[in-house]
């Protein structure tokens, strides 16, 4: 499987029935063929990014975010969020949960139960916010 030997040394960790499941995620059968399953629109997004100019930094953004509560998964081979920003990222954000995916690349696959129940054990600890009406004068 094409998929599989592109991916292989970002998810070592992968059976071949995840590998069917991301092909399946990831593709839609036709009468002329395989063709990818997601919005080409997001590639053209990327147009517009100038890789010799630096990169915007978000951290306003991501600190922003330290009175609320986050998880942050990281895949263990991620090219992408790397071990130091992962880091920064809970030395910015005391109360952020961490979890890393041993074995996988980016984007983890977070619908494997291990990291489904981590996911949905963190967002029952969230208060949703209430809302309260009121009237103005």
């Amino acid at each position: 499987m094409m998929l599989k030997r592109l991916g292989a040394a970002q998810f070592p960790a992968w059976d071949d029935a995840q590998w069917e499941l991301m092909a399946k995620r990831s593709y839609r059968e036709t009468p002329t063929g395989l063709l990818p399953d997601y919005d080409p629109a997001l590639t053209r997004t990327l147009e517009g990014i100038d890789l010799e100019s630096p990169l915007p930094t978000i951290w306003p953004l991501f600190d922003a975010m330290g009175g609320m509560p986050l998880v942050v998964i990281r895949g263990e081979n991620s090219d992408i969020l790397s071990e130091a920003t992962f880091a920064e990222m809970l030395r910015r954000h005391p109360h952020c949960e961490a979890i890393t995916a041993p074995g996988e690349g980016h984007v983890p696959d977070i619908g494997q139960p291990k990291f489904a129940e981590r996911i949905a054990a963190f967002a029952e600890t969230i208060d949703a916010p209430t809302c309260r009406a009121s009237s103005v004068p």
